[in-house]
């Protein structure tokens, strides 16, 4: 249900903020269709550490984008992107942890928001 939610969010912004097309062709592109957009098919949001390392790098940063939209007021995409991609960075950073390895994304992707001062 929750990821629901997010896409939700997602989809909302997508279709109601202005977007700029001097970024766009700069943001990845998420693996899968060719219309898919680098936010679209984050899959990792209830896996451990091990599930989010082996995960690629589109997918991780979909997932984070997930976790981004779901609790914060993003303006533009470009937002949502630089958010995301702290966000993954972080959660990618606290999994060289032994001791958090078996901890859920979901669970250190709010660790993480509280670190990077995100809501």
């Amino acid at each position: 249900m929750p990821v629901i939610v997010a896409l939700l969010v997602i989809l909302f912004f997508i279709f109601s903020v202005p977007r700029s097309r001097n970024y766009e062709d700069k943001l990845p592109q998420s693996e899968g269709s060719r219309g898919s957009r680098w936010f679209e098919g984050g899959t990792l949001h209830d896996e451990t550490g091990n599930g989010w390392e082996r995960g690629t790098r589109n997918n991780r940063l979909a997932t984070a984008a997930d976790f981004v939209a779901a609790h914060e007021e993003i303006e533009t995409e470009h937002q949502l992107y630089t958010h995301a991609r702290d966000l993954s960075r972080c959660i990618s950073s606290q999994y060289t942890s032994e001791n958090l390895i078996s901890k859920k994304v979901s669970e250190v992707s709010a660790s993480c928001r509280v670190d990077l001062g995100f809501n």
